[in-house]
């Protein structure tokens, strides 16, 4: 009760101090209207058409001010929403990541199984966790897929069901290979028995390689330091180094080997093959070798040849045209059949035993016995060059006797020097 009293008195003081305001206020309107429109009888209503006005201007700048909040209110709203939706990116990324992790991880495990369904399906799931992060994961997927080529080719139970699948995946031809740009390194990796048909080598690392049956390929680049090959047919060479690379017992056809600059130490050895349809136009071949082999419709226009052995090989339609050097070449117990030499100087070099008829029949290479009695038969034969077409030619310095025993031991001796084994596959 008492309380009420005391709120009645306020209210009752407060009431009479805004009549007195109100009736000074009235006073005072009464004074500036007059003083702001003294000749003017409806002053009053002027003066109340401005402060209307004013009023009307207070409400629109309270109006925009409100706007302004409440667009500033919306804008913070839509950042914090951005930020929660950045937020659940990023976790949904970090989850992401941690799911292609495992995936990675189970795969690279799979990769140690003895079980050859669970290692294709980690070759498979690694492939394609590259094929989806490529940026990310390709490159690294590429290095232990070669890595796995060079352990386990090697190996005398090796599964090569499973290395083709790699290869497939890393080198085969193909505009959605994520593989193609990298340089593989397959050192001592041994391919054998895996046909390769449409794949890319470029620029590898093949140290000691074994490469079988390669078929519309490529090794453009590639370092083929004493790479084993077994067949070859349209392969591409350009840019490679071959270093002691050897064709043992198998064939080469249809290829470009032409504008090959090598120097002393890249040396392209033919051992026992066949070398068929082969261009060698405007090379500079240094110690190569061609020894107990079939060379057919091959060309060697405006290359230089020299310090190289052509021993116990049958030539047929073969061109050696404006060669630009021909010197210190070893032809001893080669036979010519339709071979054109035009504008040569041939110096220093040997054609002791050369005949034109009955070639040799290129028995399997490692048929030593065989091979051995093939050039016992051939002792003391008269060298005869008429299997060549020779138009402008000049001998100087050059052997063209009979084949001696020594020159039959000699050429023995550099088949021998080869370890036959190492190169089967």
């Amino acid at each position: 009760m008492r309380k009420r009293i005391i709120f009645l008195i306020i209210a009752i003081i407060i009431i009479l101090f805004a009549i007195i305001k109100i009736e000074i206020l009235i006073i005072n309107y009464e004074k500036f209207s007059f003083w702001l429109y003294p000749k003017n009888p409806n002053r009053n209503g002027e003066l109340f058409k401005v402060f209307l006005s004013i009023l009307g201007a207070i409400g629109i700048l309270f109006g925009i001010y409100i706007s302004y909040r409440r667009a500033k209110a919306i804008e913070s709203g839509v950042q914090k929403q951005g930020e929660v939706i950045n937020l659940q990116s990023e976790q949904i990324n970090l989850t992401r990541k941690s799911q292609i992790d495992e995936r990675f991880k189970n795969g690279v495990e799979h990769l140690s199984s003895n079980n050859e369904p669970i290692i294709l399906g980690g070759i498979a799931e690694l492939n394609q966790i590259a094929k989806e992060n490529h940026a990310e994961y390709s490159e690294i997927v590429f290095d232990i897929f070669c890595s796995y080529l060079r352990s386990t080719s090697r190996e005398s139970k090796r599964n090569k069901t499973i290395l083709k699948a790699i290869i497939n995946y890393l080198f085969k031809i193909s505009d959605e290979n994520p593989y193609l740009k990298y340089s593989a390194d397959l050192q001592g990796a041994d391919l054998s028995g895996i046909p390769l048909e449409n794949v890319s080598f470029r620029n590898s690392y093949m140290f000691h390689t074994k490469l079988p049956y390669l078929l519309n390929s490529s090794l453009e680049g590639a370092n083929l330091l004493s790479t084993v090959f077994s067949k070859i047919d349209n392969v591409k060479f350009n840019g490679a180094k071959f270093r002691g690379a050897r064709l043992y017992g198998g064939a080469i056809r249809n290829c470009d080997l032409s504008n090959i600059d090598n120097s002393e130490d890249s040396i392209f050895h033919f051992i026992g093959s066949t070398v068929e349809n082969v261009n060698f136009d405007n090379c500079i071949l240094h110690g190569w070798q061609f020894l107990y082999c079939q060379i057919s419709n091959c060309s060697f226009d405006n290359s230089k040849i020299f310090h190289s052995k052509f021993c116990f090989s049958n030539f047929n339609n073969i061109k050696f045209n404006s060669v630009n050097e021909f010197k210190m070449n070893d032809l001893r117990a080669s036979c010519f059949e339709n071979v054109v030499m035009k504008d040569i100087e041939i110096t220093h070099s040997l054609f002791n035993g050369c005949r034109k008829k009955n070639p040799y029949p290129i028995s399997a290479i490692n048929d030593i016995k065989n091979i051995k009695e093939q050039l016992s038969n051939l002792e003391n034969s008269k060298s005869d060059l008429s299997g060549i077409e020779q138009i402008n030619v000049e001998f100087t310095y050059c052997k063209r006797e009979k084949l001696s025993k020594i020159d039959i031991v000699e050429l023995f001796e550099f088949l021998e020097s080869y370890n036959f084994n190492q190169f089967i596959m």
